[in-house]
């Protein structure tokens, strides 16, 4: 196992079986690292995590119970050809109910082939947009009964196969749900504009 206290920069890749883990006191830089590995990540209340490029490669688990701010790059991208030869596994991210995402890309990113499920809160930030893209099958989302998805500015699109909008979604930008499975079960108050295209 692994564990994390205090300042850290990732540059380069951290796998392996054992879990990985980030303490409360933890402040993790991530220049084009990459989250790996079988074993889990646990990203514990208080710590913080800068992501400035980098990914989670296929088969990994994030937990996140910290702030989590994802500042530019894409998150598991495949490389362009990859998914022509065969679908990798899914990296999963799982937003617990005391996390913390922040979108705050100042450019127009899109996150890769993850299972994406907040419990906590997500907030997209700035003018530019987020896509949860649907390329080698897609990367799921789901907002759960617990969550709150803020949609501060800019646009957000949901092309893969499953959205599920539960809990509490604010939309104060412009938000696209063009996933052909789509789920709305949830308080959606719209100040702006709501696409539906499923």
């Amino acid at each position: 196992s692994l564990t994390i206290n205090g300042f850290f920069i990732l540059s380069g890749s951290i796998g392996g079986t054992g879990q990985k883990v980030l303490n409360s006191n933890a402040f993790l830089n991530i220049n084009s690292g990459t989250f790996g590995g079988s074993g889990d990540w646990i990203l514990n209340n208080g710590s913080v995590i800068n992501f400035y490029g980098g990914g989670i490669d296929p088969g990994t688990t994030i937990y996140n119970h910290g702030t989590f701010t994802w500042q530019i790059g894409f998150l598991n991208e495949m490389g362009p050809f990859s998914c022509y030869y065969s679908t990798p596994p899914p990296a999963y991210f799982i937003n617990e109910v005391d996390g913390v995402f922040n979108l705050n890309a100042s450019t127009d990113v899109h996150i890769g082939r993850t299972n994406f499920t907040n419990h906590g809160i997500v907030n997209k930030n700035y003018s530019t947009e987020f896509s949860f893209h649907n390329a080698c099958s897609g990367s799921p989302f789901e907002n759960t009964s617990t969550a709150t998805f803020n949609h501060n500015g800019g646009s957000i699109v949901f092309t893969s196969g499953t959205t599920i909008l539960e809990g509490t979604v604010v939309v104060n930008g412009i938000m696209n749900v063009n996933s052909p499975l789509t789920t709305i079960n949830g308080l959606i108050t719209n100040n702006n504009v709501l696409n539906l295209n499923t």
